[in-house]
């Protein structure tokens, strides 16, 4: 084989990696890899791009670089095409080793293969922000952990994709490649849940094609039991905001997933936002508060609209978030005024963008449900 680095037409920056395999023998024959310091049961993320003039079997893997050649948690075998395509895992790794071997083993196929941007890094724990139960909502980590795919039988692409995106600079792409069982392919987290809880999902989602989602909120690991969320969505073209509403049947840490096996069309998915609010409080100890909201008026808006409230506690508040649960403006509520004018700025004064806004009222034990307001400016 021969091996340069070269520019023109990389994926970013300025150059690309070129390998043209010449023989066609065992595929550990031709390799490009390198040595790299792991550690056991640590989660990492691998990505890379690749293209080849015409497809081409490789495999790539994270093992010991000398005999026994034991395996480290990554091995995947993969066909490349004429495009370059993001290839994106993640994974736990299984033995410590200050000399693992990452490789790209490309011996077994004639052909020219093209890499760029390839990248192996340790993934921290992510905790989820106040008020959105899961992390990573809008995948501007640059993957998805802690995310999962559960992808059946290798029949999904899917990767965080930096060229479109509702918000920030990442979406999650998924194409399922296939048409068969709703559960084949799917994007899940693990959520804490409350039983007797009302929770909302909200998600940016557009497909290449229009198609459906199904969410559902169920027991990590059989029995699959459902807990009390189960609803088609119907996804179009173009951006746009969904939100779904359930009451959760059962508590604990359980698999919020999204289903999209059934069709084979791509979708991306963006800005995910979990939040719940107490049904029935049983802490007899609390005495009972009166909480209302309203919807705000106008909606949309520019550059200010009105939120009509009641409350009777005098420590309740009135946040609002942006798409990704961060608190953007909060207010402490006078029970006798009833009502506040929110003209678009910030904790700090400062203007916020156009965009979908989240708002709730907070009491020492309640939370009414979350509203969404429009600034368009």
């Amino acid at each position: 084989a021969d091996f340069q680095v070269t520019s023109g037409n990389p994926i970013l920056g300025i150059y690309k990696s070129e390998a043209n395999v010449y023989s066609s023998s065992n595929y550990y024959d031709v390799e490009i890899k390198q040595l790299v310091n792991v550690e056991s049961d640590e989660t990492y993320h691998c990505s890379f791009y690749a293209k080849s003039n015409d497809p081409m079997m490789i495999k790539f893997n994270l093992g010991r670089d000398i005999s026994p050649w034991d395996n480290y948690g990554l091995w995947k075998e993969i066909t490349t095409e004429s495009d370059w395509r993001k290839y994106q895992y993640i994974f736990n790794c299984e033995e410590n080793d200050d000399l693992a071997r990452f490789a790209f083993q490309i011996g077994e196929i004639p052909g020219h293969l093209y890499l760029d941007q390839v990248i192996l890094e340790k993934i921290d724990e992510i905790l989820p922000p106040d008020d959105n139960l899961l992390a990573n909502a809008g995948f501007e980590l640059g993957h998805y952990a802690p995310w999962r795919i559960g992808d059946l039988n290798g029949i999904a692409e899917y990767y965080t994709d930096v060229f479109e995106f509702y918000n920030g600079q990442y979406s999650m792409f998924i194409d399922p490649n296939q048409s068969d069982e709703h559960f084949q392919v799917q994007l899940e987290q693990l959520v804490d849940i409350q039983a007797e809880e009302l929770y909302h999902v909200l998600f940016y989602a557009k497909a290449e094609e229009a198609r459906s989602v199904f969410l559902e909120l169920y027991h990590d690991g059989p029995p699959w039991t459902n807990y009390g969320l189960w609803n088609e969505v119907n996804i179009g073209t173009d951006w746009a905001l969904y939100d779904v509403q359930f009451t959760a049947s059962n508590s604990g840490r359980h698999r919020l997933a999204m289903h999209f096996g059934h069709q084979d069309i791509g979708i991306w998915i963006d800005d995910v936002f979990v939040t719940g609010t107490r049904i029935n409080d049983n802490e007899e100890t609390e005495e009972p508060t009166v909480i209302s909201l309203s919807q705000n008026h106008p909606n949309p808006f520019n550059p200010e609209t009105r939120i009509n409230y009641n409350v009777s506690d005098m420590n309740s508040e009135l946040v609002i978030y942006n798409i990704k649960g961060q608190v953007v403006k909060s207010y402490n509520l006078d029970p006798d005024r009833g009502f506040v004018i929110w003209s678009g700025l910030d904790n700090g004064n400062k203007k916020v963008s156009t965009g979908v806004y989240l708002y709730t009222i907070k009491t020492r034990n309640q939370r009414t449900q979350i509203r969404k307001m429009i600034l368009m400016k």
